[in-house]
């Protein structure tokens, strides 16, 4: 764990859960950074206890955060009306599936707390500290254990009512010059299926 005193401004803690591991930290708006650790995506039980405990007790030694934000593998229901925000909907990510990760937080955490997809979340931080800043509209893509995108139009992110899954979209694949037949249980050969980090490893057998 990396620690770096700060005692003058609101400390808030961040989230960046991934299907390979979760990242947490806290902080300050401006980035600076006063502790961070990295946990294996296991169980829901099991990773769940980790970041917990870390901010609880390790993200948390020289003040309380004020505020909490998640940007949570999906697919994620983000719609505030709908009966199961802030669950991951159905994922080939075991045990994960309709697990309530706002809920969880909500409990042991009497904090506001804002709730993304990881992609969106990482969109947002190109926008207003990255690579994106001073664009009003461009896609952030990520490729890792899936393949994911948020998208920033007119200086807004699109996620209206649902999250755009770019990964899932199909495209041309010629079989007779690529056989292999894809990896996403949902689509077989999706961008995802095709050209993910789980893709890559399966047509190398990493």
């Amino acid at each position: 764990m990396m620690i770096n005193q700060n005692s003058n401004r609101i400390l808030v803690g961040a989230i960046e859960g991934g299907g390979t591991k979760f990242n947490c930290v806290t902080g300050y708006g401006n980035g600076d950074i006063v502790a961070k650790q990295t946990f294996p995506t296991t169980s829901p039980e099991e990773t769940l206890a980790r970041v917990a405990n870390f901010f609880q007790v390790g993200g948390s030694i020289y003040n309380s955060i004020k505020a909490l934000g998640i940007a949570q593998f999906g697919p994620l229901e983000t719609d505030r009306a709908a009966k199961k925000y802030g669950r991951v909907l159905t994922t080939v990510k075991a045990g994960w599936s309709d697990f309530d990760i706002l809920g969880f937080f909500s409990k042991i955490l009497d904090v506001p707390i804002a709730l993304q997809t990881d992609v969106n979340g990482a969109a947002i931080g190109e926008y207003f500290l990255g690579a994106a800043q001073g664009n009003d509209n461009f896609v952030y893509v990520t490729v890792g254990t899936g393949i994911g995108g948020g998208v920033f139009i007119n200086g807004k992110l699109l996620n209206d009512k649902k999250h755009p899954e770019i990964g899932h979209m199909l495209v041309q694949h010629d079989l007779q010059k690529d056989n292999f037949p894809g990896c996403c249980p949902f689509h077989g050969n999706c961008l995802e299926g095709l050209a993910s980090g789980t893709a890559i490893r399966l047509r190398w057998i990493l």
